[in-house]
């Protein structure tokens, strides 16, 4: 009974933190279009500025990601946005800071 138990936990935990890294914050390496679907075929439907926060709703193998922008949800190019908590975009002393916006 108590292994069913810990085994529903530990299933539970997994499954959450996987819910939050699909929707992480991400900033856009610079300005670009937000397209309706996960291609340049598809309608564009907004304008992202250059470091605009973007909550990242999930991303395909095939290099696209959903996000929101301002509100407007839409998709972006994987490329061109990066997560400022990854080891690689920590901020260290010598680097300048960037704007951010939210």
């Amino acid at each position: 009974m108590i292994a069913r138990v810990v085994s529903a936990a530990i299933v539970s935990v997994a499954f959450m933190s996987g819910l939050a890294q699909a929707q992480d914050i991400a900033l856009a390496k610079n300005s670009m279009r937000l397209f309706g679907g996960p291609s340049m075929n598809y309608p564009r439907i907004g304008l992202i500025t250059w470091g605009q926060g973007l909550k990242v709703l999930g991303c395909q193998d095939k290099g696209w990601c959903e996000v929101m922008a301002d509100g407007q949800r839409g998709w972006v190019p994987a490329t061109k946005i990066e997560y400022p908590g990854t080891p690689e975009n920590c901020m260290r002393s010598d680097q300048p800071l960037d704007r951010v916006t939210l």
